[in-house]
């Protein structure tokens, strides 16, 4: 039914509905109570349209605050400075800099509030420059008009067939997990694998929108949304992967310049290993066990001591891999699918 309903536009059709369901009731209300613009609240109820509720609500609760922020700027800034037109523009020229240079710091849908905190001062300052005894009048009628319109688009998109990002964000979070294992298996593999510089930026970009939507986790109104804190812990965990496998590539190239492009047997087992461990990380009875200290795994014991074989120890058998438990090591304690 979901694919179906997919395939017809089902749900683009049902969130224009919601808009101008959201815009309609905006329109009636503040017409109702005779704002002096109430286009403001109609085109509001558009803008801070998503289909996901927790995107609306978020976004939402910034519009408020910048909307305000920029309200209480004009009015602090207009009468002082009404009669000296160049430093009003100037305040104007560098407060709307100083909200666009913090919206650029902060890479989140927070930088929303920003901007609006920078454009809503031009939007209530400008026009009414020639009337400074209004101000105050403009700027609490705009307050008005925003807020009528974001309470009617969230009420709207947060009853009426809400859409949660919680089950977005799991579906995300399982095909990272997925990117992050296939791209950890091509990045140590001997030979060159095609795409993998792809994989590597397509992991880059799953780890920022992963971070993106998290910001929308404490306004979603699914119960079962995961923690903020598990959802950046899992994110710090995957961003340790990029580094890591770009120094395993690293180190590979070194070692077959030096080997005469060749990898030593020890090292070759290791890998294959690994790679092995990577796809099934479950516990294999038909390997020796190992006492699990760091002098025991075949990584430290080839490079010590010992004089010929290939320059990476005294070994001429490769040794079997000994992969560490779960929870001797950083990197598996990547949460699982939330």
């Amino acid at each position: 039914m979901n694919a179906f309903g997919e395939r017809v536009g089902w749900p683009a059709a049902l969130f224009s509905l919601k808009c101008f369901a959201a815009a309609m009731l905006a329109l009636y209300v503040a017409l109702s109570i005779g704002l002096e613009r109430p286009y403001w609240a109609f085109l509001t109820s558009y803008i801070v349209a998503q289909p996901l509720a927790g995107a609306v609500i978020s976004k939402a609760v910034f519009r408020i605050i910048g909307t305000l922020t920029g309200a209480i700027f004009s009015v602090a800034v207009v009468p002082p400075l009404v009669n000296a037109p160049e430093l009003l523009s100037l305040a104007m020229a560098l407060w709307l800099a100083l909200c666009v240079f913090v919206s650029l710091l902060d890479r989140t849908p927070r930088s929303y509030m920003f901007v609006l905190a920078g454009y809503s001062a031009c939007l209530i300052v400008f026009p009414d420059v020639d009337t400074p005894q209004t101000i105050f009048t403009v700027a609490t009628l705009r307050v008005q008009e925003i807020t009528l319109g974001i309470l009617c688009g969230t009420l709207v998109h947060g009853v009426v067939f809400p859409g949660s990002i919680t089950d977005l964000l799991l579906a995300r979070a399982a095909a990272m997990l997925r990117d992050a294992e296939r791209w950890s298996h091509d990045a140590i593999a001997l030979e060159p694998v095609e795409g993998l510089a792809q994989e590597r930026r397509r992991l880059a970009q799953d780890i920022t929108e992963l971070h993106q939507m998290s910001v929308h986790l404490p306004f979603d109104i699914s119960r079962l949304a995961p923690r903020v804190r598990t959802v950046r812990a899992m994110q710090d965990q995957l961003s340790l992967l990029l580094p890591l496998g770009a120094a395993v590539e690293d180190r590979l190239a070194m070692l077959k310049a030096a080997s005469g492009g060749v990898v030593p047997r020890q090292v070759e087992t290791l890998i294959a290993d690994v790679r092995a461990w990577i796809v099934n990380p479950g516990e294999d009875p038909r390997r020796p066990q190992c006492s699990g200290g760091r002098a025991d795994r075949p990584m430290f014991r080839a490079g010590t001591g010992g004089a010929g074989g290939d320059g990476l120890g005294g070994h001429d058998a490769p040794q079997p891999f000994c992969p560490p438990r779960r929870t001797d090591c950083r990197a598996s304690r990547l949460p699982r699918p939330l």
